[in-house]
């Protein structure tokens, strides 16, 4: 019943979506203005800053984990999926700058990307938007694979 840890003002906007890793050991969030930090859960130390997405129409709409892979995937409502190598900060980083993603995709979606998964063994991320479409991409290399309702 008791907390084991609570870390506060992480952001200066909403938290709107939080992912533990596989292990268990980090704990991933993501706010309203589209930033992406990874906090230590046994210290509650911030061990790094991924890139994160446009701040005014970037909120986070999903975090996954890419298993093996060490790969954090977000998405937001900018319209892009993003996928972030998961490495503690260099010297570089901790003076205050951000890692940034290993690939990214822009406009997967017509309007705002509200909600999305991820499935490791079949490499597929599906996400689903205000356009009121479910699209299924390609983990590796981002490229979409199916659309339902077929918009092409």
């Amino acid at each position: 019943g008791k907390p084991v840890r609570v870390l506060k003002n992480i952001f200066t906007s909403a938290i709107t979506y939080i992912r533990l890793d596989d292990t268990h050991r980090q704990i991933v969030v993501g706010s309203h203005y589209g930033e992406i930090k990874v906090y230590d859960v046994l210290s509650g130390l911030m061990t790094h800053q991924l890139e994160g997405h446009s701040k005014e129409l970037g909120e986070i709409s999903f975090l996954g984990y890419g298993d093996g892979d060490s790969t954090v995937i977000s998405v937001a409502w900018d319209k892009y999926i993003k996928v972030h190598k998961d490495e503690k900060v260099d010297e570089g980083l901790r003076q205050g700058h951000t890692a940034t993603s290993l690939r990214s995709k822009g406009r997967c979606h017509d309007k705002d990307i509200t909600c999305a998964d991820y499935h490791h063994k079949l490499g597929l991320i599906a996400t689903g938007a205000q356009d009121k479409q479910v699209k299924l991409f390609d983990y590796e290399t981002l490229r979409e694979k199916y659309c339902w309702p077929d918009a092409h």
